[in-house]
């Protein structure tokens, strides 16, 4: 069992494996995944009552849609959830390569490997075959790893999902995904984001991470749809800062820390962030709606 890294297109900017590996699919199929982005967008107070009242977490968040089933939906993706056996699954690869197949894999081929198991149990590979050696290539982090058939039959839970493109994001398609496009018009206030009900309890510090997790995600994909209107290098700064936030509640989060103090003054600093943001937008009123 051989592997390899490979460095992650940064405009790939999936919340779970599958949603990965669909978008980097796309992309090579030479589609423009930005407008797939148009939809991300979600206020700060939200995120704030979606995972302190409403536990969600960043695995299973549900804030907005994926965008496999969005695709689904418009017709543009076939995705089935099918059941079999290694020599199935290997022979259905080598005879369709313009299909996605993501096979589902044990989590011990990531102990082997020294490497973070991934948080959700069903956990998805892309899969590729030549007659000698399977090629699994996992999303985050990016890399790909060289087995044989047998050691490939070990971690495979003989169940795959099947991805075809079945149209182009073009025409109909790419208008009705970018009048989805929804921005916060301002930031909410001080006062709106602490609003009451929050309650910060012991797991506040891993809540706090999750939730930074998927504003990172959400800001990001805006910057990167917004391309196409504006200059949105006024941007950077920030999402520069919210990367050394998540890194920085990450951390407290493995030490387990639940200092009040800390914890306010990580909001207090994501608040400030989200301020700048949304008041540097205005200088691109065009792309108000």
């Amino acid at each position: 069992m051989q592997n390899k890294i490979i460095i992650m297109d940064k405009n790939i900017l999936g919340l779970s494996c599958v949603e990965n590996h669909v978008l980097m699919y796309l992309k090579n199929r030479g589609e423009d995944i930005s407008c797939l982005y148009a939809d991300s967008e979600i206020g700060l107070k939200e995120l704030f009552y979606m995972f302190f009242k409403e536990n969600q977490k960043y695995e299973y968040f549900s804030g907005f849609p994926r965008i496999q089933d969005k695709l689904k939906k418009l017709g543009v993706l076939s995705v089935e959830l099918k059941k079999s056996n290694t020599e199935e699954i290997l022979q259905r690869v080598e005879q369709n390569r313009n299909i996605l197949f993501l096979v589902k894999i044990k989590a011990e081929v990531f102990k082997l490997m020294n490497r973070q198991i991934p948080w959700r149990n069903d956990h998805y590979m892309a899969i590729e075959y030549n007659d000698e050696n399977v090629i699994l290539k996992n999303d985050s982090p990016l890399f790909e790893i060289i087995m044989d058939t047998n050691e490939f039959d070990n971690i495979y839970m003989k169940e795959y999902l099947e991805i075809e493109q079945t149209k182009t994001i073009s025409g109909e398609i790419e208008c009705f995904l970018k009048r989805n496009h929804v921005r916060a018009k301002r930031p909410e206030t001080w006062e709106e984001l602490c609003f009451e009900g929050i309650e910060y309890s012991v797991d506040a510090m891993k809540k706090l991470r999750d939730l930074i997790g998927i504003y990172k995600v959400s800001r990001k994909r805006r910057q990167l749809y917004e391309r196409e209107f504006c200059d949105t290098r006024y941007m950077d700064i920030e999402i520069g800062q919210i990367e050394k936030l998540y890194v920085f509640t990450a951390y407290m989060a493995l030490k387990d820390t639940r200092n009040i103090d800390d914890i306010c003054q990580i909001v207090r600093r994501l608040w400030e962030i989200e301020n700048n943001l949304c008041w540097n937008s205005k200088k691109f009123p065009h792309l108000e709606s």
